[in-house]
């Protein structure tokens, strides 16, 4: 039987119920096939799978070094507290480009440099920094691009059968998704840059037009997105994964979807046993 995450089942179906979570409703939808995980992250070892319901915890599937399949259970806030990333900024850099713009004395040109400075830099940079670590296999990278494409294909697969994928499904998904987070971050950049070379040949005498097109711009990059039709753009931050990693990313999906299974079946019991003695 899978362990307690929480200190008391009794407390935390208290807590559940008051955040407004209706058990039973969930107990359907988490037995019914077309519950799916909530989000799910590629790493260079493995894959960690996040649980809907119980958001504290996720799973984390991975090859030990026998070359077979391990499964550990985690909490998500030692997680965040890994992950977290320092982006250092380059003040001398921004320094030069506003100090540049304020000798050019153009407004708009300005006001794009800051623009860009505050909200498309940092972002770029850990794009490209990304990009180039997975394509080029750097050290703590080899993998990540492999695990992240395993990751898709398991996920779609998933979504088209509505049940626990085969390895036979999964092989023939594609490694891109709908679902990747990584397609927020590109189309942040899209969008921002294309509002900032905007900014930077703005003319005040079409401000009307100017603030349509730039709706325009807004509007048509996230309809895309949703389409998927930029989804090809995910082969910079994925490669061709081997069958163990598709393997790995299947029964991640197996393990977090039977943990909440048995979690909510494990709550339910108590719950009525609780209005059975009250």
């Amino acid at each position: 039987m899978l362990s307690n995450p929480y200190k008391s089942d009794k407390i935390n179906l208290q807590k559940m119920e008051k955040g407004g979570i209706d058990m039973k409703q969930r107990y359907d939808k988490k037995i019914s096939n077309t519950y799916y995980p909530k989000m799910a992250e590629a790493q260079n070892d493995g894959i960690i799978f996040y649980s809907l319901m119980f958001p504290k915890i996720a799973v984390k599937s991975s090859i030990n070094q026998d070359d077979k399949i391990e499964i550990e259970f985690i909490n998500v806030n030692k997680i965040e507290e890994i992950i977290k990333e320092k982006r250092k900024r380059k003040k001398i850099l921004k320094i030069i480009l506003i100090g540049t713009s304020i000798l050019l004395k153009n407004i708009y040109v300005t006001t794009a440099i800051i623009f860009f400075l505050a909200f498309i830099l940092e972002d770029l940079k850990y794009f490209i920094k990304i990009v180039y670590k997975i394509k080029f296999k750097c050290k703590g990278y080899e993998k990540l691009g492999s695990f992240h494409a395993a990751e898709h294909m398991a996920i779609n697969a998933y979504f088209r059968s509505k049940k626990i994928p085969t390895f036979k499904a999964s092989k023939k998904e594609s490694r891109f998704s709908n679902k990747c987070s990584s397609m927020n971050l590109i189309c942040k950049i899209i969008i921002f840059t294309m509002i900032d070379l905007k900014i930077a040949f703005w003319d005040k005498q079409y401000f009307v037009i100017n603030i349509i097109e730039i709706i325009f711009i807004i509007v048509v990059t996230k309809l895309v997105k949703q389409k998927g039709l930029i989804n090809f753009l995910q082969i910079l931050v994925t490669n061709k994964p081997t069958d163990i990693e598709i393997k790995v990313a299947i029964q991640g999906i197996k393990e977090i979807k039977k943990f909440e299974v048995d979690y909510i079946s494990q709550m339910t019991d108590i719950n009525t046993n609780i209005e059975k003695v009250s």
